[in-house]
């Protein structure tokens, strides 16, 4: 239907399985005319004369079952098949290689928490021989951050290398300013300190802490950091120092999550092996203490006992030497290395510790134990980290 001109003749012919059962029909719509012809050898229908407007239906019936058993079933390639059983197996490994990872770190952590345990903790008057400040503070939480390179620099001072003095202090939206006064050569220092100082200095013989090189001093710190990492290897307190933690296992997957909803979804499908590859590998470096190492640790938990007490406690240690002046700045540093810096102030409360103190310059009326300690440890770390 629908034709705007008359058709003269049309022929159609039906093709199939087999021979179908046919009937053609003509005329306007609604209307059973059959003024066509059937060819049933060739199977062809053939209309004369159709007007505008009429309608030429033809109907081929073939036996229930006919067509379907000519359409074969889509069989999936056997290569589509073996790419998703490989896929399957390849986020499998991905999965229990992180699996695995956590395993190993969890058993190296849990190894080395009962070997602690082991330990017995005795208070201790002197810290350990041949480790710096910057190194106790390692020795007691495996962490090396700002708080050790504050405790290098006061110790730098308390040993007489260099002078910290405060130019400004520290004020409702300020914090105070401090500079460094170069007194002698660093060769007499560890070389993990000779360098971040020689770095900090810059050939100066006076610098603001404010005003350091922005890009130099946080690579020294971090070779800094990666030196006292070493030298604690070389004396044979550690076999491992690397540091893994499950925010390392967290931020691998969120950038796996994150790719994945992204147009780098297929970067994130492979990585699912390498990056659990790599933290599986990272998990058996995680900080693992020699026997003497242990030994270490009890004796430096043993010497924070001792920097940490309160009065009350302190009268405990029967054989603990006198509160001098002297032992306030010796002890110093390590006490801000191992974070009891106030603890170890309060134990100086009512002593004059000015006379101890020469390697500070500031407000001698503000000049506590309290102030030097607190505000001076911070206005360092934050100095350091901006």
């Amino acid at each position: 239907s629908g034709w705007q001109v008359p058709i003269q003749q049309a022929s159609i012919k039906i093709i199939g399985p087999t021979p179908p059962k046919l009937a053609c029909y003509t005329g306007a719509v609604g209307l059973s005319g059959k003024d066509c012809s059937i060819n049933e050898v060739s199977s062809t229908i053939t209309a004369s004369n159709i007007t505008s407007g009429s309608d030429f239906t033809v109907e081929a019936l073939w036996p229930a079952g006919t067509v379907s058993t000519l359409l074969a079933p889509y069989v999936t390639p056997w290569w589509v098949n073996a790419l998703i059983i490989l896929a399957v197996l390849y986020v499998l490994t991905g999965i229990g290689l992180l699996i695995a990872a956590l395993i190993r770190w969890l058993g190296i952590r849990s190894a080395e928490k009962r070997a602690r345990n082991d330990q017995t903790i005795i208070a201790q008057y002197e810290p350990p021989k041949d480790l710096t400040p910057g190194e106790i503070g390692f020795v007691t939480d495996n962490k090396i951050t700002l708080v050790e390179v504050t405790a290098t620099l006061i110790q730098a001072a308390v040993t007489g290398f260099i002078k910290i003095e405060q130019v400004k202090e520290k004020s409702l939206l300020k914090k105070a300013e401090y500079k460094l006064i170069k007194f002698k050569d660093f060769a007499g220092l560890n070389p993990h300190e000779q360098t971040l100082l020689t770095v900090m200095f810059d050939g100066k013989s006076e610098i603001n802490l404010k005003d350091i090189d922005k890009t130099a001093v946080p690579k020294a710190i971090q070779n800094y950091q990666d030196n006292l990492r070493d030298d604690l290897k070389t004396k044979g307190l550690y076999t491992k120092t690397s540091k893994f933690t499950s925010a390392a296992v967290a931020g691998s997957l969120f950038v796996l999550l994150f790719l994945s909803f992204t147009p780098f979804v297929f970067v994130s499908i492979a990585l699912i092996v390498p990056i659990p590859l790599y933290l599986y590998k990272r998990a058996g470096q995680s900080v693992r203490r020699t026997p003497e190492g242990l030994k270490t640790w009890a004796y430096v938990e043993g010497f924070k006992l001792f920097l940490s007490v309160t009065e009350k406690d302190r009268l405990a240690f029967t054989d603990a030497p006198a509160r001098t002046p002297k032992q306030f700045s010796k002890f110093l540093p390590y006490a801000v290395a191992l974070g009891v810096e106030k603890e170890w102030a309060k134990q100086f409360e009512g002593i004059d510790i000015t006379q101890s103190t020469g390697w500070y310059g500031g407000n001698a009326n503000a000049f506590t134990a309290g102030y030097l300690v607190g505000n001076l440890s911070d206005s360092f770390a934050s100095t350091v980290a901006t």
